[in-house]
């Protein structure tokens, strides 16, 4: 693409990192689930599994985010990648087992997941300005997507072809992804260290405190907050289409089809779309999102599964704008380039709070399922997950950012 050159070398270096990085996320997000029902054959044991892995992985974010602002940047980032290989080991040595320890596989999964993103949060502010921000969110949404698209179709495959018992079948993909947590791992030893750290102490209550006074700031956490509790429909999504087709392949195959669609909008929107267009992205594409939806209240079966998620995905450009849009509110209240190296770790901590507290009411309303297992919880849940989505890209639409001299002046 021609506007990699407009990337550095670090920058460059980052994207490698979190291609692997999403690869070994993309092998268990949407299988892990599966797995654990198979296992279990109980909803709440999977939302109980999930809540305790989005606490941990929450709390994760206030010591990262001390060390990563008084000592190290990527001390959190190898640490919790070195975790993530823990937990995959702990998944394959338990084996049906997990159903006992289910909480301290959580809590130590929660935890990597936890370490590796909030160091990864701080690099994107590191590592960006805005005059490339949106550039950079297609290029790693597309390296995200391919990771989404190929590697689930291939982990799907995997287990499909031992069709043996659960633990057998999913040896593969547990393997697979520990093999992408190392390549991960080595990739982020080719990223220039960045000096952007303070002299400031790590101050995450006091300082969120003073930062969700301004408007901006709020507007962008209470967005993250709505958006975040409709992230949750993807799992769901994922559950209905292996409830109706008991296979994982039209898991794989489903990711496969609508994600490479995404790719597709990505780069459009990366090479095409100003920052002006950011607001009719949001409101028209989220409109648009939200109408779609009455496609699976009619039928939840695959082929409507399959035909929503292909026509979604061609609007899936409605949800590219928002980290730029959330960085930018810091960038737009800092008065320079000092107040915004002194802040900008616990405005990561902030916005993370409420990025795990939306997966939790998320996680909350998929237990509707687990006590009415029928096609009116399902459609309910899908009802709320899409309107909370619209409410999240409506709202942050409102926001006002003016020059981000600040965030420019790092790099």
């Amino acid at each position: 693409m021609e506007y990699l050159k407009c990337f550095s070398k670090s920058l460059k270096a980052f994207l490698v990192t979190k291609f692997f990085a999403y690869g070994q996320e993309a092998f268990l997000k949407f299988l892990i689930n599966i797995y654990l029902w198979r296992i279990s054959n109980d909803m709440s044991f999977l939302v109980l599994y999930n809540i305790i892995f989005e606490i941990s992985h929450g709390l994760t974010y206030f010591p990262a985010g001390k060390i990563s602002k008084e000592y190290d940047r990527f001390l959190p980032l190898r640490t919790g990648l070195v975790l993530h290989c823990v937990f995959l080991g702990l998944i394959l040595f338990l084996k049906e087992s997990i159903i006992q320890y289910v909480i301290p596989v959580a809590i130590i999964g929660g935890v990597a997941h936890g370490a590796y993103w909030s160091s990864d949060n701080l690099l994107k502010f590191d590592l960006t300005n805005s005059n490339n921000r949106l550039k950079f969110t297609a290029v790693h949404h597309i390296l995200k997507q391919t990771a989404q698209a190929l590697i689930p179709l291939i982990a799907s495959i995997l287990v499909v072809a031992k069709n043996g018992a659960v633990v057998i079948s999913y040896a593969g993909v547990f393997v697979a992804s520990l093999i992408f947590t190392v390549l991960s791992l080595i990739s982020t030893f080719f990223i220039s260290k960045q000096n952007h750290f303070s002299q400031n102490s790590y101050t995450p209550l006091k300082t969120a405190l003073v930062l969700l006074r301004n408007n901006n700031i709020r507007v962008a956490g209470i967005s993250i907050f709505l958006s975040y509790v409709s992230d949750i429909l993807p799992i769901l999504l994922g559950l209905v289409l292996f409830f109706s087709s008991g296979t994982e392949l039209s898991v794989g195959s489903y990711q496969f089809i609508t994600i490479v669609i995404a790719i597709a909008v990505n780069f459009f929107v990366g090479e095409y779309f100003s920052r002006r267009d950011y607001k009719k992205l949001l409101v028209y594409g989220g409109l648009i999102n939200f109408s779609l939806i009455v496609i699976l209240l009619f039928s939840q079966n695959f082929v409507s599964v399959l035909i929503y998620g292909i026509l979604s995905s061609i609007f899936s450009v409605a949800n590219n704008p928002f980290y730029p849009l959330v960085q930018d509110s810091l960038g737009a209240y800092a008065n320079d380039k000092q107040q915004l190296i002194d802040i900008r770790v616990e405005f990561t901590t902030i916005i993370e709070m409420f990025v795990v507290s939306g997966k939790i009411v998320g996680l909350l309303i998929l237990l509707l399922i687990y006590f009415d297992p029928g096609f009116k919880a399902i459609a309910v849940s899908v009802v709320i997950f899409a309107f909370t989505r619209l409410l999240a890209n409506i709202y942050i639409s409102t926001i006002k950012i003016g020059s981000s001299v600040a965030i420019d002046s790092l790099n």
